[in-house]
């Protein structure tokens, strides 16, 4: 595993829960595990993990900004998850179609949806 910080040892992981898929990343997986199953209403269930810290993160979330709903988690539809699960792989040539880049208009969270709907009214 990464030492990300010093004397820790990093993770990024996904987990799947009620259609939406988290990307994060920490030192006990176990206990992370634990915490978002008593945070979340439906089942959590693990996609994938590797060694890696904040910039592993980071660039997951960038390959996957186009599928972000909020934070840190992501509206992925089954190619762009099994492109999740060889990037966690270590297979990191596999992009999904709706990559970010700087030709694709980034998709608005669901909170700066709901500002513009606010606004509107």
């Amino acid at each position: 595993m990464v030492d990300d910080r010093a004397g820790s040892r990093a993770v990024v992981y996904a987990i799947c829960a009620g259609g939406l898929v988290k990307i994060g990343m920490t030192t006990n997986l176990k206990k992370r595990m634990e915490t978002l199953q008593t945070m979340c209403p439906s089942r959590i269930a693990l996609v994938g993990v590797m060694a890696g810290g904040y910039q592993a993160e980071n660039r997951l979330h960038r390959v996957f900004a186009a599928y972000r709903d909020h934070g840190e988690w992501f509206q992925l539809d089954d190619e762009a998850l099994r492109c999740l699960r060889d990037q966690l792989n270590g297979a990191s040539g596999c992009l999904p179609k709706r990559h970010f880049s700087r030709s694709v208009r980034r998709v608005p969270t669901a909170q700066e949806q709901l500002v513009v709907i606010n606004r509107r009214k």
